[in-house]
């Protein structure tokens, strides 16, 4: 079978990897913190996506303007995303 270009790089082997313990971590979640449940999921699963699509870009430009663009900081963290440990 042949694999896609993004199947062959270690970090997205490494992110498919996060995503399985992601989905561990958030089946721990208590019944009242299913939206946690859901945000971790979703970002874990992003992203795997978002190297896939990345990898999916032909010039060597795209991809580098693409990459260091999902590798932006967040301006301003969140509170909550910031202390989940301590909802749980």
């Amino acid at each position: 079978m042949n694999e896609f270009e993004h199947e062959r790089l270690d970090v997205y082997r490494a992110s498919i990897d996060f995503l399985a313990i992601a989905d561990q971590i958030a089946s721990t979640f208590p019944q009242g913190r299913s939206y946690l449940r859901d945000q971790l999921r979703r970002a874990a699963s992003s992203i795997s996506l978002n190297i896939a699509e990345g990898a999916g870009e032909f010039a060597p430009a795209d991809k580098a303007r693409f990459y260091e663009s999902r590798a932006a900081p967040v301006p301003n963290p969140q509170p909550s995303s910031i202390s989940l440990v301590s909802l749980l």
